[in-house]
């Protein structure tokens, strides 16, 4: 797993490269708009369209990149900071996180990592707030907290009657976003493109059904679509 900041580099580059491929569209576009004699712009449209969808599909495969990085990053920020966050909570164990300890550890982390982490209880709910730092803004930053507990059958606690407790990372997960890192983002987009290839094909031969279905689907026969839910047992009033 790369860390926050080399991803972040890589998300950079990706833009870049996003800017360069939306500049060959135009290009492209401006080649066939050149041309005032409608038979001659579709000429020209024919003669570039091979060129011109593949240009697209560079962009698009470069934005579902920056999609699968951005997620990376914010997964990455979350192993950067919670092994150091959960070491400096070590030094307070059992202390009040009043605000002097809340800002002590909110600097030790940021002096070692350049990310801030801060705790809040929620609904008798701990989580961590956790914001890259100078620099990156607040677009990646990250909720993360305890995960539950089917032995107590409640939450983990970071903060028992606002005392500091000590909990090893496995006890964490990161909230609101998918947690798992992509290794191989090319390959993952590839896939990504394959699936959802079928998923139109398959939409469209389910379309086709229900449309053979809603034929004989009179008053009283509920119709089916595509797009809807289909429950197993057939709908009749």
């Amino acid at each position: 797993m790369k860390t926050f900041k080399e991803i972040m580099k890589q998300i950079e580059t990706t833009f870049d490269m996003i800017d360069k491929s939306k500049e060959n569209e135009k290009r492209l576009e401006a080649e066939w708009m050149k041309e005032t004699d409608r038979m001659k712009r579709h000429e020209t449209r024919k003669g570039l369209e091979a060129e011109w969808s593949k240009a697209e599909e560079t962009t698009r495969d470069l934005y579902l990149t920056v999609r699968l990085l951005q997620n990376n990053a914010r997964v990455a920020l979350f192993h950067d900071v919670m092994p150091v966050l959960l070491e400096v909570l070590a030094k307070y164990k059992g202390k009040p996180y009043g605000e002097k300890t809340r800002a002590k550890i909110a600097q030790e982390v940021e002096e070692r990592t350049g990310a801030r982490a801060y705790i809040g209880t929620k609904y008798n709910q701990d989580e961590i707030s956790i914001f890259p730092g100078r620099g990156f803004g607040n677009t990646y930053s990250i909720t993360a907290g305890p995960k539950y507990n089917p032995a107590t059958n409640e939450y983990n606690r970071m903060l028992i009657d606002n005392k500091i407790q000590v909990l090893p990372l496995e006890c964490f997960s990161i909230w609101f976003i998918k947690s798992e890192y992509v290794e191989d983002i090319p390959a993952a987009v590839a896939e990504m493109k394959e699936h959802y290839k079928k998923a139109v094909e398959m939409q469209k031969e389910l379309s086709a059904i229900c449309s053979a279905f809603n034929k004989y689907a009179v008053e009283g026969i509920e119709s089916i679509y595509c797009d809807k839910r289909i429950y197993e047992r057939l709908m009749v009033k």
